[in-house]
């Protein structure tokens, strides 16, 4: 049985670090350190770990709103 998919448009996506290391052409601990020192904004989601779609485009355009 598949969990239920979420129908509100307002949800932000969730990318694992793996996926963001992908998208930035980087390693994920590069990813882990960046979650780290809080240049990266994460969500735990008990051991997992979780970047939306807003926190990686703000740290690529600098943008400290998050």
């Amino acid at each position: 049985m598949k969990p239920p998919v979420p129908s509100n448009p307002d949800l932000t996506p969730l990318l694992t670090v793996a996926e963001v290391a992908i998208y930035l052409h980087v390693s994920t601990r590069t990813v882990r350190r960046l979650i780290d020192s809080k240049e990266l904004q994460a969500i735990r989601i008990g051991r997992a770990v979780r970047v939306s779609e807003e926190a990686l485009t703000c740290f690529l355009t600098h943008d400290d709103k998050t």
